[in-house]
């Protein structure tokens, strides 16, 4: 990832869809990450003829499925929830505890900041749009009482 388009910042960030989700529908999808003790797959679900790319959260299972992981999970989502419409923070679409807890996110198909290849600079107009997206999703969050823990450039999505 040389770079993120022309040079110049984006002059409209896109609508995300709204979505209403079953776990049915986003069960079966190609692992693409993991985090600290979740795993993150793709899906593509169906709506009106077009085909959407949806990022889903999953606990990492490790034997049987306990009620503070359960908790943890639907919590993230209330929060989540409450910071959901600024264009700077990943949408999420729907989320539920059943079968297993799920999170079903807007899906981000342009790389990481941490995919910028060592030893090159994305283009200075970039690389302030980018500085400047992060601090306001970042003070977004903070207006609303939460704080990300975790902000590095593989958490930076394009």
């Amino acid at each position: 990832m040389h770079s993120l388009g022309s040079g110049d910042p984006p002059t409209k960030i896109p609508d995300v869809v709204s979505l209403d989700l079953s776990y049915d529908e986003i069960a079966d999808g190609e692992a693409i990450g993991q985090g600290g003790n979740a795993d993150v797959f793709r899906v593509t679900v169906q709506r009106g003829g077009r085909e959407i790319p949806v990022a889903v959260k999953q606990p990492r299972l490790q034997g049987t499925l306990d009620t503070d992981t359960v908790e943890r999970f639907v919590q993230e989502a209330d929060v989540w929830a409450e910071l959901d419409g600024h264009e700077h923070i990943v949408s999420l679409y729907d989320w539920g505890a059943e079968p297993l807890p799920w999170l079903a996110m807007e899906y981000m198909d342009r790389g990481t900041l941490a995919d910028v290849p060592d030893g090159e600079r994305l283009p200075l107009e970039q690389a302030l749009w980018v500085g400047v997206c992060v601090c306001r999703a970042v003070h977004h969050a903070h207006r609303f009482g939460v704080a990300h823990h975790d902000i590095k450039p593989a958490n930076v999505l394009f």
